[in-house]
């Protein structure tokens, strides 16, 4: 709806989604389910040697063939199918009027408020939460919604025209999102509804034999559950489950934008901007995993405060859905800009930039494409290193890339009929020589932030880190002050792979002895991106209203190597292994007591395409 009133104009409006998702889910794993094994039952701990700067102790690896000879799994998972039905609804309206109390000066102000209600299955007492702290069943239970003030959401911002061709323009406004932490995680995927069994033994000095061994297969997992049992905290409903706890007080992540340009038009049609972009996200979705045992003051292993009855009973996995995620974002941004100069338009921008955080909420860990196909970003964590302060993990987005420079230039040749050369020449002549039109883009950036991590998922390589005592899943080497972590890209053969080389082992470090790793959250840099695309298009005028155009299209015109970052999941591209700075090449070469694959790229987007295209327009 639109008013306009003088120099106001107003508008507003409403909208209202109801989502349904009536689905069926059984676990990550699936029904089949899933045996790892790491190699971590075949390690020698009685060959070890220790570091004779840093007292770290290294121990010979083990084989994860041979931990499957022998039937003793890292980590067993199964999950069992469940019917469910999911509902919530968005309430939105808005609005906003355009005001302009002066010739050179216009503001906008507006105000809209947003409701997301909570999402669980139709039938409520499907819904199970769980108390934090004492981890009580909660049958019938889900997180609250939110009604809070920053349902509000103001939107301002000004336009001035200081001189007759330089503007001034700002804005600030929030926004909200409420995103979903996947459905792995809904109050409905608990017992007694399903048994979602995932089974960890990791790594450290009180390493346990595997409680399911390969010969026994599934055998030993709960089927069934009845609500009785659940509260009773019977073995078949707890013992190796995955339960998923919600916050009652969940809420939509809230988005604060602000922005300031000052843009100016030269002779020409040439505009130039300079112009600032900030960025704060609060309540970020972030997951907790309470299995994590901390290190007390007298330096003892000792369980969490949380979800204590869950975990006392041998809970798989204590999960924790929480909002309380944080983000930042700065951006210096300069365009210059040319339209219609003689058959020229081109546009060429820079930013420097920096973004912070310590939880890409629950996709973003994902990666670009959810940790799968050609990327180069990294698809990192789900949960934190240590899971008891939840801010050290603040530190570059895996999406912070410092610099980036970008633009394009399209350009009508000035050649054949009505153009400044050969404007009278013949319509045989023209053929030749008109209708040709060159088009470029290119873009240079900086590589992505990546995490550097310590050992393997779930498992430092140190025994005695604070990672490895507690058994945290995303353990973190130390980072060397002073020591660049990119080195010139070398060509290398590690084991059976073969690749590029860009990060520096000499970077990290192992921990210290009862102490997580100090490496921030992004520490590292993945490579860079430095590609310039050609078009070259030729048209036939055939009548009035009918041409034909032939096309060639070079992508990647100077053939530049666009490596991918491995996708896996805390695999061996940001994992320095040993974390000794050894890096052994060949055939035989990532072997035990070694950084392994560190740094090793070894895939790439496409090199050079070359298409050819004919079109006819009528």
């Amino acid at each position: 709806m639109t008013w306009t009133h003088g120099r106001h104009s107003v508008h507003g409006g409403f909208e209202w989604y109801h989502y349904i998702m009536n689905d069926q889910y059984a676990g990550n794993s699936g029904a089949a389910g899933a045996f790892n094994f790491t190699g971590q039952y075949t390690g020698n701990t009685n060959a070890c040697k220790t570091d004779p700067v840093t007292g770290q102790k290294t121990c010979a690896q083990g084989n994860a063939f041979a931990d499957f000879l022998l039937g003793m799994p890292q980590e067993v998972q199964q999950g069992a199918p469940l019917h469910f039905n999911l509902r919530n609804s968005l309430f939105g309206a808005f609005v906003q009027d355009t005001y302009q109390p002066t010739s050179n000066v216009t503001l906008t102000l507006g105000l809209r408020y947003e409701l997301t209600t909570a999402r669980g299955d139709k039938d409520a007492s499907k819904n199970v939460n769980y108390d934090l702290i004492t981890g009580q069943p909660q049958i019938g239970m889900n997180y609250n919604t939110y009604t809070g003030i920053t349902n509000f959401q103001p939107r301002l911002g000004v336009a001035w025209k200081v001189f007759p061709n330089t503007v001034v323009r700002a804005a600030y406004d929030i926004s909200g999102y409420m995103e979903g932490n996947g459905v792995n995680n809904m109050a409905v995927v608990n017992p007694p509804n399903v048994i979602l069994t995932d089974i960890k033994n990791n790594s450290g000095t009180a390493l346990n034999l595997p409680q399911t061994t390969l010969d026994q297969g599934y055998s030993t997992f709960s089927t069934a559950c009845t609500p009785a049992q659940l509260l009773a905290f019977a073995p078949n409903c707890i013992s190796g489950v995955q339960a998923h706890a919600t916050d009652p007080n969940l809420r939509p992540a809230v988005d604060q934008q602000w922005n300031l340009v000052v843009q100016h038009q030269f002779k020409g049609n040439m505009t130039a901007s300079l112009g600032y972009v900030g960025n704060k996200i609060d309540h970020l979705s972030d997951i907790y995993l309470y299995n994590q045992k901390q290190i007390n003051s007298a330096g003892q292993v000792v369980p969490g405060p949380y979800m204590q009855k869950l975990i006392a009973n041998g809970v798989g996995q204590a999960r924790y859905n929480a909002s309380d995620g944080i983000s930042t974002f700065n951006a210096l941004e300069a365009t210059v800009a040319q339209r219609n100069f003689h058959g020229l338009d081109l546009q060429f921008s820079y930013t420097f930039s920096k973004c912070l955080t310590n939880t890409l909420g629950y996709f973003g860990s994902y990666g670009d494409e959810e940790g799968a196909g050609e990327s180069q970003t990294q698809a990192t964590q789900n949960f934190f290193q240590n899971e008891y302060n939840p801010k050290a993990d603040y530190g570059r987005c895996t999406t912070d890339a410092a610099s980036n420079f970008g633009g394009y230039a399209l350009y009508n040749l000035p050649f054949g009929r009505g153009k400044t050369f050969g404007g009278n020449v013949s319509k045989a002549v023209d053929q030749v020589i008109g209708g040709w039109e060159v088009a470029t883009d290119m873009f240079f950036r900086s590589g992505f932030a990546i995490t550097p991590f310590a050992g393997q998922y779930a498992g430092d390589f140190s025994p005695l880190s604070a990672s490895s005592l507690t058994g945290s899943y995303q353990p973190r080497p130390n980072c060397v002050q002073g020591v660049s972590g990119s080195q010139a890209m070398q060509t290398v053969q590690i084991g059976s792979s073969i690749g590029k080389v860009d990060l520096n082992p000499a970077a990290l470090t192992g921990t210290t002895n009862g102490q997580y790793g100090n490496c921030s959250s992004g520490a590292l840099r993945g490579p860079s991106l430095k590609t310039a695309n050609l078009n070259v298009t030729k048209k036939f005028p055939i009548t009035e209203k009918v041409n034909a155009a032939f096309a060639a299209q070079f992508i990647n015109l100077t053939n530049t190597p666009i490596f991918s970052v491995p996708a896996s999941w805390w695999g061996q591209y940001s994992s320095c292994a040993s974390c000794n700075g050894v890096r052994t090449t060949g055939f035989n070469g990532g072997g035990s007591g070694t950084v392994g694959q560190f740094g090793l790229l070894d895939g790439s987007n496409p090199g050079r395409q070359v298409e050819l295209s004919l079109k006819l327009n009528y």
